[in-house]
């Protein structure tokens, strides 16, 4: 439904990860324990005084962005849809012209080029049918959208790729290129229910095994496959999505929905006969058996890690979420204290008076977008290991793009 402002913040520190937020305790102190790990090796000789203070004013360089829209496409999503397509070319002409704040003044270089694709947030009900508003299968299966849900011009019905490239040399339109990806950024609102934007990002950008441009030690990243089972396919990235991600980009993903993640082992969960969590409606199932440990729903820190393993430096990895955060903890995400956001009242997740669902974290006249805890708690993940991350309210749709823009200066500035 609707989302409020967001922002980066590297420097979470270690306050967060033991306030509750039950994604980092084993992980990160156990696999990702030196800062100095993300900075890729550097010449064993010494530098001169010359040379560090050369480094430490040396302008940013045009860099090239690889940027993944990850839209729910549930029922409930068509206004939302409609705020991000208006703010789309804003983007876009941001990262074409360099100039974050509008002022004429390029503010970092404009960028050398762009890839942006789109997948959506069904992952489908894998090996079950029946399930209400979920198909068989894996649904978008975090494979690049080539089609637009409206054909009115500009748009096509279909394109032949789902990797959409800007490049700047080549005298590329913004406007253009803006148009084009606005129509594939609509994506209809007939997808599944059980929204799984989390698997579905990582699954678009994952290559299968571990190539020579990802980091090694942070092992390789399986998915579940049609017939329901766990770490059985590879991912995406060098699949049908090959030539989306390169390995010296800057990657960004903005994920934009009005539930909360949802992304399961076990596609069980989502068939209401399943006798494991009978008496337990639909709209409760997530919340209810969220807790990684019951074994239906990942981890968390799977997309942490999963994440920082794709860039060897975490400052060229950007997470922004619009989502369902209150517009009343837009100060404390614009400061990287994620822990205050999930602390806020509305972020706890509390039933409506039926019993069938919960109650929402925010609304507007548009409608209304339920806790996003397990988004925020990764987006935390990612603050804490140098990653720059944004957030922004789903229900605040006029500042939709903030949670996108300013990690991406940060990443773009260095």
């Amino acid at each position: 439904m609707r989302r409020s402002l967001a922002v980066l913040g590297p420097g979470l520190g270690a306050g967060i990860l033991g306030a509750g937020i039950g994604l980092v305790a084993g992980c990160y102190d156990t696999r990702v324990t030196d800062e100095d790990a993300f900075i890729p090796p550097r010449s064993d000789a010494a530098p001169s005084a010359d040379a560090a203070v050369l480094d430490a004013y040396r302008a940013p360089v045009p860099r090239d962005v690889d940027l993944l829209i990850v839209m729910d496409d549930s029922s409930s999503m068509a206004e939302e849809h409609a705020a991000f397509v208006a703010q789309l070319p804003r983007t876009i002409q941001i990262l074409a012209s360099g100039d974050f704040d509008a002022d004429g003044i390029s503010d970092v270089p404009p960028v050398r080029s762009m890839h942006v694709g789109v997948v959506t947030t069904d992952m489908g009900a894998g090996p079950h049918a029946g399930v209400p508003s979920c198909a068989r299968g894996l649904g978008g299966d975090g494979i690049l959208r080539r089609t637009s849900a409206t054909t009115t011009p500009p748009c096509h019905a279909d394109y032949p790729s789902g990797v959409f490239e800007y490049l700047r040399d080549r005298g590329d339109s913004t406007d253009d290129f803006a148009a084009t990806v606005s129509c594939v950024a609509r994506v209809g609102t007939g997808g599944c229910g059980f929204e799984q934007p989390l698997e579905a990002g990582l699954k678009a950008v994952t290559p299968t095994g571990i190539p020579a441009w990802v980091r090694d030690d942070l092992g390789e990243v399986r998915f579940v496959s049609i017939d329901g089972i766990p770490d059985s396919e590879g991912g995406q990235g060098d699949r049908a999505n090959s030539g989306f991600l390169r390995s010296d980009s800057i990657l960004a993903i903005h994920v934009i929905s009005d539930e909360d993640d949802c992304s399961v082992r076990e596609y069980g969960l989502f068939v209401a006969s399943d006798p494991r969590f009978s008496g337990v409606p639909s709209g409760l199932r997530c919340d209810t058996f969220g807790d990684p440990s019951g074994g239906f729903v990942f981890p968390v820190d799977r997309y942490v890690n999963g994440l920082l393993r794709l860039r060897r430096d975490p400052r060229d990895l950007v997470l922004a979420v619009t989502a369902g955060t209150p517009i009343e903890t837009e100060a404390l995400a614009a400061r990287g204290d994620f822990a205050g956001v999930l602390a806020s009242p509305n972020m706890i997740p509390r039933r409506d008076e039926a019993g069938t669902g919960l109650l929402p974290s925010c609304s507007s006249a548009d409608g209304a977008a339920f806790p996003p805890v397990r988004m925020v708690q990764v987006a935390a993940g990612l603050s804490s290991m140098g990653a720059n991350v944004g957030m922004s309210s789903i229900c605040s749709t006029s500042t939709f793009g903030v949670g996108l823009i300013e990690p991406l200066y940060a990443a773009l500035r260095r």
